[in-house]
């Protein structure tokens, strides 16, 4: 089940998995918002759907700048976006900065994975590529579980861990070039290698 993959995709799964083991602001995001924020009820509904909306965008604008751009400038640029994004929420206080900053944090929060899924399908053969978007799937859903609660634990210590937290764990994903270039698309791939903690 794990033996044939190229090491490129472990790389990139692992940072998935750390990714998602940091997802922690999502799943409290209502209550930091009517808790923290003060928001009435209706005014996080409409939050939360700005979110979404965001994210909803997030794929097309994802795909388009991998293929325009490059898998790995891509997920550079959506990563880095991605954590500035979430400390800008952490910093906003009114509600309609609220609603800005979460439409864009839903906007760039994901605009990673498009460049993430184009780079698994660069980089393995397409007999096995049904088995690594499954690992993905199963890293990611293991990791959303876990950072959960952990989440929770941090919560009891103060909100601003969320944030920071996760915008580290953002930053953890692979990206820093290594060695030569190649003139092929597929081993042009392994300039994907761990930064940071990823």
């Amino acid at each position: 089940m794990f033996s044939g993959l190229p090491r490129t995709y472990w790389i990139l799964w692992t940072g998935a998995l750390v990714n998602r083991l940091g997802g922690f602001v999502m799943p409290l995001l209502a209550l930091y918002l009517s808790g923290a924020r003060g928001l009435r009820v209706e005014q996080v509904g409409l939050v939360l759907t700005l979110f979404g909306a965001g994210s909803l965008c997030a794929g097309p604008l994802g795909g388009f700048l991998a293929d325009r751009m490059g898998r790995r400038r891509t997920l550079i640029l959506a990563l880095v976006l991605g954590s500035l994004a979430m400390l800008h929420l952490a910093f906003a206080r009114s509600p309609l900065h609220i609603a800005i900053a979460a439409l864009l944090l839903g906007l760039l929060g994901d605009l990673y994975r498009p460049a993430v899924s184009a780079a698994i399908a660069d980089l393995v053969p397409s007999q096995d590529r049904v088995r690594a978007y499954g690992l993905l799937y199963w890293a990611v859903n293991l990791g959303f579980a876990v950072g959960s609660a952990l989440g929770g634990l941090l919560a009891t210590r103060g909100w601003y861990l969320l944030f920071f937290g996760d915008a580290a764990t953002t930053l953890a994903y692979p990206g820093r070039r290594r060695g030569r270039r190649s003139p092929t698309r597929r081993s042009s791939l392994s300039v994907f290698s761990p930064c940071w903690c990823g």
